[in-house]
């Protein structure tokens, strides 16, 4: 058994679209008149006077999310919603969403999977207001999708299904946000923050404008909070294009659900009149963080498109500092903000994080907000990220950036340090500078990328290949040939289509099954129009891969403000301590990642204040999220005095049986409202465990085939065992 890394590798890593939109009109627009209303469906009451009351207290504590909506969970599938079929057999489905009162809404989708084909838009009345179309391209193996928000407190989602493609997609809305601050539109303003703070787009950010392009605003969700932080899109040693976004480790928004936008600037320099916030990637996966230095390095789930032209900051790693710094931002979450500071910084221990100290800004400040943003040398490259600090526009003194020297290789594994992912080619260099994807000078030039890199061990068999083609030359690319392999033996994939200049295409190859074992994996274009490429630095991915067999167990947990309370501990099942964690800082994000090997085991996290991980203070909201295998076992604050999961390949739950005797199908799983179990043999009975090994389901059955439902159900994992005359099967189901 080995701890190999802090993160979850996301091997089949889907390089879709994201949230990004791929534009027209609903079907709905010209025969609205035509159709029948769409059923509206509204969120509980929002506190707005508790949440301002919190927040009167908590918008003083720089160093978490500033929060500018509530998070409503909700159960909407497209039972709930309204079909209309159109005469020539197309259809299209509906449904009406609302949170009263709200600036801005916005939607999590936990089930999104479209068929090729079919698309999604959502609108406000009147069509005011679009966004889409979200085609099959925004479809993820996780099955999140978040949208950016919109500003007002209602609006309509719609899915149009061609004739051929009718039931073969499917959506559920788990949360609406309901936007009660900062993005109110509707006054003719953007956002509230301090007045002494300077728009981008004003001289002061002439000499800017590319480390400009790189920063974005995250909206992310923690429990029942959607909060605003800043990071970067930070280049690397191998100028690859791999699209990192540098943050800050408290912001904790290493999850599917967060949504980062680029480009939310104000047009003019006196005021805040700004563009709607469209240029969202939706996903990300967690790659390195360390509360050491307050680090978190996220990967998007795709590549921002050449139309929102982005640029990949530099970095410096020496750690020496120079005669000034500048700090770019989206302070309470507004329009993107500029600050100078024209001395030396200083490093500094902050709440036990090593930074640097910006003793005071000459010109401009950060606010609640601004955390995770990057902070810059005078020659352009990062030097750290916005962890926390007094500084505002009354008090412009004291503000504590992480130190990018510190976070490079101040941790043991790729999941704790930068190095791993920001040198994968061990060039060893100090600075890296900036690299803009949408600069031309060749006419024949293609890069070739390679989406989540692993790095160390893995755990598991299976590798995804998705590789990106970017056409950064001149001429359109219409073919290019691809060599992929394990230790020299190589398969070709010939492709075919139209890029123009700094077009890019996602090209899923099959996955690769492996045994234990070290390889060495290669991707190389081998010609791109029928002539040589005028640039191969660019065209070949290689490193290695370490297979190691096991159960890849990942533990993300954020602790309240009696962190000393909890520990965390994997024994194994001869009750021997394999694995044990505590000493957990107030109010941290810890991330863990074990291979285990193939074996029983149980992972117990204990709360010695016996009160689990609920608020203790006002928005101080606890989590404990466990994966096994890339399956969310467990997501909450609620753990009371512990809570345990045990599991195993030969004796799942603690429920000892033999292996299955019998072939067995269930479906659909997951699921929300119930499951039909299917077998060959005639099933005399069925019972359900909860993970636990409790009881909580036993039918007595005469047929091939039994549904369960699940609406009394507790969500989560159960097994599932049925009994017949032929022997016994055994399985898992998820409930959602």
């Amino acid at each position: 058994m080995k701890k190999i890394l802090t993160i979850i590798l996301a091997f089949l890593f889907v390089g879709v679209q994201a949230q990004i939109q791929h534009g027209g009109l609903p079907k709905s627009l010209k025969i609205s008149a035509l159709l029948a209303n769409a059923p509206m469906v509204s969120t509980p009451e929002t506190n707005l006077l508790a949440l301002q009351q919190e927040d009167e207290v908590v918008d003083q504590i720089k160093d978490i999310p500033w929060r500018y909506g509530y998070i409503h969970y909700m159960d909407i599938s497209m039972e709930d919603g309204v079909f209309n079929e159109l005469p020539n057999g197309d259809r299209i489905w509906r449904i009406s969403i609302e949170s009263p009162g709200a600036q801005t809404i916005n939607f999590t989708f936990d089930q999104y999977q479209l068929a090729k084909g079919a698309q999604v838009f959502i609108y406000t009345s009147n069509y005011e207001r679009v966004l889409g179309a979200f085609t099959h391209e925004n479809n993820k193996e996780h099955g999140f999708l978040t949208t950016t928000l919109i500003e007002s407190d209602h609006a309509t989602i719609e899915l149009f299904e061609p004739k051929a493609l009718i039931g073969q997609s499917q959506l559920h809305i788990q949360r609406v946000v309901h936007g009660y601050r900062s993005l109110d539109f509707k006054q003719k303003y953007i956002g509230d923050s301090g007045a002494c703070n300077n728009n981008v787009i004003c001289p002061e950010g002439d000499n800017w404008r590319d480390q400009i392009r790189s920063v974005g605003i995250l909206l992310n969700q923690n429990t029942l909070n959607a909060g605003f932080c800043t990071g970067a899109l930070i280049n690397n040693a191998c100028n690859d294009e791999i699209p990192y976004f540098l943050t800050a480790n408290h912001c904790g928004a290493d999850d599917p659900t967060t949504l980062v936008g680029f480009n939310f600037e104000s047009t003019t320099c006196n005021s805040n009149n700004g563009p709607y916030m469209n240029n969202t990637v939706s996903g990300v996966s967690l790659r390195a963080s360390n509360a050491g230095s307050d680090v978190m390095l996220l990967e998007l789930s795709s590549l921002p498109p050449a139309s929102y032209n982005v640029f990949y900051s530099g970095w410096d790693r020496s750690g020496v500092i120079g005669a000034g710094q500048v700090g770019i931002h989206h302070p309470r979450g507004d329009v993107k903000k500029i600050s100078f500071d024209m001395e030396s910084a200083v490093q500094a221990t902050y709440s036990g994080a090593q930074c640097w100290r910006v003793l005071d800004w000459e010109d401009g400040t950060t606010e609640g907000g601004s955390s995770g943003s990057p902070l810059y040398n005078l020659d352009g490259n990062i030097i750290g990220q916005l962890y926390g600090g007094a500084a505002n526009c009354g008090n412009n003194i004291d503000d504590y950036y992480g130190r990018f020297d510190i976070s490079w290789d101040n941790g043991s594994v790729p999941g704790n340090e930068l190095k791993t992912w920001l040198d994968v080619c061990n060039s060893g260099v100090i600075v890296v500078t900036g690299y803009d994807p949408n600069a031309i000078t060749l006419n024949e030039d293609v890069a070739l990328g390679f989406s989540g890199i692993p790095s160390g061990q893995v755990c598991g068999s299976k590798l995804g290949q998705v590789v990106t083609l970017r056409n950064r030359g001149t001429q359109d690319l219409i073919s290019a040939q691809i060599k992929y392999g394990i230790d020299g033996v190589y398969e070709t994939y010939n492709w075919n289509g139209l890029l123009t200049s700094n077009q890019t295409e996602t090209i899923s190859l099959d996955s690769l099954s492996l045994a234990s074992g070290m390889y060495n994996y290669e991707a190389f274009i081998v010609i791109t129009n029928l002539v040589t490429d005028e640039d191969l630095s660019n065209d070949t991915v290689r490193f290695p891969i370490d297979i190691v067999d096991g159960v890849d167990v990942v533990i993300n947990l954020t602790t309240n403000f009696a962190g000393s309370e909890n520990s965390i501990i994997i024994e194994d099942e001869d009750g021997n301590v394999i694995e044990f964690e505590d000493n957990f800082g107030n109010t941290q994000t810890y991330n863990f990642e074990y291979c285990l090997p193939t074996a029983r085991y149980c992972i117990t996290i204990d709360d010695s204040g016996a009160n689990g991980l609920s608020p203790t203070f006002f928005v101080d909201q606890g989590n404990y999220q466990l994966l096994v295998d890339g399956v969310e076992i467990y997501n909450g604050d609620d753990i009371g005095d512990s809570y345990e999961y045990c599991f195993g390949v030969s004796n799942p739950t603690g429920i000892k049986d033999a292996l299955n005797e019998i072939d067995l199908s269930i479906f659909p799983n997951p699921t929300t409202s119930g499951f039909t179990i299917q077998t060959s043999e005639e099933i005399q009975q069925v019972q359900l465990y909860d993970i636990l090994g409790a009881l909580v389901y036993d039918h007595a059955v005469f047929g091939n085939q039994l549904f369960v439902n699940t609406e009394d159900l507790a969500k989560g994992f159960f097994v599932v065992k049925v009994f017949t005359n032929n022997g016994t099967g055994i399985d898992r189901v998820l409930v959602k």
